[in-house]
């Protein structure tokens, strides 16, 4: 079966899912049905992880999504390491950010004190 994208992530879980756990092992997996159709799959990249959910792609199938996912997995992360260094790279950027903002408001009040401090002086 073909669908629209190849994509880890979290499956929005809806009536008549039929899902269980995967087995305790790496490389157990368990269907996602839904309505009686294949929609996605749960898989364990290591022993005693959550499993990670992904659903196939647009010219991929669901045993070539599986196998892409176990292979991308590793003993630091559960999930795939393009999908972990992703992970990584926004919180790196949310910190700057945070950080930036913060700095700025910093400035700002500094330049506010400053004029209030100038008006007293006059």
């Amino acid at each position: 079966m073909l669908r629209n994208t190849f994509s880890k992530g979290s499956i929005k879980l809806v009536d008549d899912v039929d899902f269980n756990m995967p087995e305790d092992e790496k490389g157990s997996y368990t269907d996602i049905v839904i309505n009686g159709v294949v929609h996605g799959r749960a898989i364990r990249t290591r022993k005693s992880v959550k499993p990670i959910f992904i659903s196939c792609g647009e010219y991929i199938y669901l045993k070539s999504s599986t196998d892409i996912a176990l292979n991308l997995a590793n003993n630091i992360s559960r999930v795939p390491i393009p999908t972990r260094l992703a992970d990584l790279e926004t919180h790196i950027s949310r910190r700057e950010l945070s950080s930036l903002h913060n700095n700025n408001s910093a400035v700002s009040l500094q330049i506010t004190k400053e004029k209030t401090y100038s008006k007293n002086l006059k």
